[in-house]
């Protein structure tokens, strides 16, 4: 069971056990690889955030073609984000970027929304 621990932490992975299953695990390739899914859930969750209160605004303002087509982004978007999220490895880095890059998200949307 260590082994396959040692792997999965090193590698991110389960399906090269074999290859490397004596590897001990690697507390800088961790640290990495959660630094990597926290600035991918930030950096998507910017985004979505953005599509979000943009769509607000723009239905406040009754344009009604930037409000169906940034609605359809968004729903998009949050439908391949809770897919990746329910498969993530890394919970705490994922919670701290979606939860991060929620709030600049917003920001930015009412920013583009002006």
């Amino acid at each position: 069971m260590n082994e396959e621990r040692a792997c999965f932490y090193c590698c991110g992975s389960t399906d090269r056990v074999v290859a490397h299953a004596y590897a001990p695990a690697s507390t800088k390739k961790t640290t990495l690889a959660g630094l990597r899914t926290f600035s991918i859930y930030a950096a998507v969750q910017m985004l979505a955030y953005t599509i979000l209160v943009y769509n607000l605004r723009v239905i406040a303002d009754k344009r009604m073609a930037a409000a169906l087509v940034s609605d359809a982004l968004y729903a998009t978007l949050n439908f391949v984000l809770l897919q990746k999220i329910f498969k993530e490895n890394h919970g705490v880095p994922a919670w701290a970027g979606y939860t991060i890059g929620s709030v600049i998200g917003t920001a930015l949307g009412m920013w583009v929304g002006r």
